[in-house]
């Protein structure tokens, strides 16, 4: 224990204390008399106290831990750095300082939360790992990724599907949109409050981690070196701040992972086989840092990082790419040099959307300055040095690279050339070494269509017109009428399946059921599923069945006014046992806990009412579908209110019910109506429509109503931009000054004319298709 005596002093009280077998005299210079007792472990004199109010003399203190209150520890060479940080942590965090020389560590010094890990000189205090596989640790626990979730701006209510959340989470938090949210309550499996508002924008089945994050962790002033694994490793962690750090020859330089808001100044990587390597992180400051001799593979990696800005950085001499970028969205880039990497200065690998670099040197690099490998798109270029490159100045290589622009850029001296465009409404302007260009110029005439299939960006396409809606089927209670066909191969889903239909009521249903769409029957426990309109009106039920004996169903609280004319659509996902209900292309909520298969029936396909012919619906029934897969909300979207084609991939069932109950795919599911029901000319929706198909120069239909080029890919169903008329860039082995026809291959075109001999541009460079729309 520690032991001390006092004594009067012409006015002073001075305290011979010796603390912990450290000897000092600490003079009070008009200070009260402090009892002189015994001072318990846990009220120790804080460092800042004592500095403020006390005069300390006595014996020259030599490698001895100072812990003044738990906040600071000095650490010589030899002593082992996780007792101080252990130390400090007892006390709520604080300062481990490290003096100069080198502290050779076999172990993994890991921190925790409120600490500060400092060295006396940012040359001279040095950590040696010895080339064994050790780290400077911040890194949290308890994380918890399974499955996906919904949130909407401004709610504290988080939606999963997939997961199972539980109260023990209550304290953690969870990383939404790059930043973290404290949980404050466990509704349950699926369910989950957050403690403020959720401020980005509206999530949906998106991927998320819950941990318990460290945060407020600094490092500085620092050299540190020869770790066989990462030399300072961040995971789950918020807020941290690193200052004068030098990592050199470790696998990795600096390692971060899911975690949020970080700043680093003047830290760089040396000979290191990675130089920094950033997943889903973001919110970062990065100012004066960079990577030299990365050994092995690119000076900066990241993937999945948002709302991060790099300054006055450096990123030299790589074996692999100065910058290597997927999956990021709103990073700025400023002042900063690429230089005399193996591959690209930087490389965009997929998936980027809003980068900003600007008044950076890309230069001498080994593959081209700026790649676009696939897609990244509204980037942009601005005053860059793009110079003495291996390759382009700037490639952009797929056409689903959109709408990025190059301004104000010096693309002399590469080898391959200034720019290689393969991109789509790419701008060009004002750059010395290259042209004024634009992939998509206001030369071109460009018209938005809905594909029929899968198109792929300068395939050539044809104009298909619609029919429209002239009749549906109106089914009268009273008289117990209903559609159906016998169970078939193409209508027995056993998984994922989307159901879709329109309908109105003619009356609500009073005590039962009123089936709309089913596969269901209770004769000889042949349940699959079936949508139905209860209790009264004001609730919609699904109701799935693995087994044909025991159905699971969950309800949505909706009401349809009879009168009014509603789309459903319910998009089943059986691996989680939910499913999606939209309205009018709209989710309105999900039916969840339902089995998470299908039974294989033999119960009949029916349309307003079950298979013993009962539960029946009253009123109007159009445009049902049936898919084996789940329709997205956007597929949903674009096509509920329009006749199909019926040719779409993956649709099983497609009944118009324009006055006749044929089955509008391939397999031919014709209805069998009971009881007569009538055709009624009251329909949803009565506008033609226009889609797009890959011409075909063998089919009639596909040649003689060819229309231009697809400018970018576009997902049957989806819609998508088409050039009618101007250029088409992009295209490659194209011969300078021959006519080009349509091809028997679906979308493609050729110097040989195809069945019919329609021409249909002419080629003014290897790139570039002038159309002409001629025969």
């Amino acid at each position: 224990m520690p032991r001390s005596s006092s004594k009067k002093e012409s006015g002073r009280e001075t305290i011979n204390s010796n603390i912990y077998g450290i000897s000092a005299s600490i003079k009070f210079i008009n200070l009260p008399i402090i009892n002189s007792q015994p001072m318990p472990e846990k009220n120790k004199i804080s460092y800042g106290e004592l500095r403020a109010a006390l005069q300390m003399t006595g014996e020259t203190i030599r490698k001895r831990d100072i812990a003044l209150g738990g906040r600071i520890t000095n650490v010589y060479p030899g002593q082992n750095i996780q007792k101080a940080v252990d130390k400090v942590h007892k006390y709520g965090g604080g300062v481990v300082f490290l003096k100069n020389g080198t502290h050779v560590v076999n172990y993994d010094i890991n921190l925790y939360s409120n600490i500060y890990l400092q060295g006396q000189n940012g040359e001279s205090a040095i950590i040696d790992f010895n080339s064994e596989a050790y780290s400077i640790k911040a890194v949290g626990s308890g994380a918890y990724v399974t499955g996906t979730l919904s949130v909407t701006n401004n709610s504290q209510t988080v939606t999963g599907v997939g997961t199972t959340w539980i109260s023990t989470m209550i304290g953690q938090r969870i990383l939404l949109d790059g930043l973290w949210y404290v949980i404050s309550a466990v509704g349950s499996t699926t369910s989950l409050t957050i403690s403020a508002p959720y401020g980005g924008t509206t999530l949906s089945g998106t991927s998320y981690t819950i941990a318990t994050v460290i945060e407020d962790i600094k490092i500085s002033d620092l050299v540190v070196k020869n770790s066989a694994s990462s030399a300072l490793k961040f995971q789950y962690a918020n807020e941290c701040w690193v200052r004068d750090i030098n990592v050199q020859t470790s696998v990795i330089g600096i390692d971060i992972d899911d975690s949020s808001q970080f700043a680093f100044y003047q830290v760089d990587t040396t000979a290191c086989y990675y130089g920094w390597t950033i997943n889903n992180t973001h919110y970062i400051e990065c100012v004066g840092s960079g990577v030299l001799d990365s050994l092995v593979g690119s000076a900066l990696a990241i993937d999945n990082v948002s709302y991060a800005s790099f300054m006055s950085c450096f990123f030299l001499n790589s074996a692999g790419d100065g910058l290597n970028i997927s999956n990021s969205k709103i990073i700025s880039i400023h002042s900063s040099t690429f230089i005399e990497n193996a591959g690209q200065g930087i490389e965009f690998v997929s998936g980027n959307t809003s980068i900003y670099i600007m008044q950076c040197s890309v230069q001498s690099n080994g593959s081209d300055g700026i790649k676009l490998t696939a897609t990244t798109d509204n980037c942009l270029f601005l005053g860059v040095l793009l110079k003495d490159n291996g390759g382009y100045g700037l490639n952009v290589a797929a056409a689903t690279c959109d709408d990025n622009v190059l301004s104000a850029c010096n693309l002399t001296g590469n080898t391959s050339g200034s720019v290689s465009d393969s991109g789509t409404g790419t701008v060009i302007r004002g750059n010395v070494g290259v042209d004024d260009t634009s992939t998509s110029g206001s030369a071109n005439i460009v018209r938005q269509f809905t594909a029929i299939e899968a198109i792929t960006a300068k395939d050539a396409v044809y104009l298909i017109e619609l029919t429209p809606d002239t009749h549906s089927l109106d089914l009268e209670l009273s008289s117990a009428q209903y559609a159906y066909i016998n169970d078939t191969a193409s209508l027995s889903i056993t998984g994922d399946m989307t159901i879709e239909c329109w309908v109105k009521v003619e009356s609500a249903p009073s005590g039962a059921n009123a089936t709309i769409l089913s596969k269901y029957a209770y004769t000889g426990n042949q349940r699959s599923w079936y949508l139905s309109y209860l209790n009264g009106g004001g609730t919609i039920r699904f109701s799935v069945d693995d087994a044909g004996d025991n159905p699971s169903y969950a309800d949505i609280v909706y009401t349809l006014t009879p009168g009014t004319w509603y789309h459903l659509a319910v998009a089943y996902d059986a691996s989680a046992g939910s499913a999606v209900l939209y309205v009018n292309g709209s989710s309105v909520g999900t039916f969840t806990g339902l089995d998470i298969s299908i039974f294989n029936s033999t119960a009949k396909f029916c349309i307003g009412s079950i298979s013993e012919g009962e539960s029946f619906f009253d009123g109007l029934i159009d445009e049902v579908r049936v898919w084996n897969d789940i329709r997205t909300a956007q597929e949903i979207l674009n096509n509920y209110n329009k006749e199909i084609l019926g040719s779409e991939a993956n649709l099983q069932g497609y009944w118009q019910l324009d006055n006749d109950y044929l089955d509008k795919t391939a397999n031919a599911n014709n209805l069998t109506a009971v009881n007569a029901p009538v055709f009624s000319v009251d329909v949803p929706f009565v506008s033609t429509g226009t889609s797009i198909g890959k011409t075909n120069a063998s089919v009639t239909g596909k040649y003689e109503t060819f229309i231009g080029f697809a400018s970018k890919n576009i997902s049957a169903l989806a819609s998508g931009d088409v050039i009618v008329a101007g250029e088409v860039n992009g295209l490659s082995g194209l011969t300078p000054g021959s006519q080009y026809y349509l091809s028997n291959t679906p979308g493609s075109i050729s110097t040989v004319p195809g069945t019919n001999t329609r021409k249909i541009g002419i080629a003014s460079s290897t790139t570039t298709l002038l159309i002409t729309n001629i025969w």
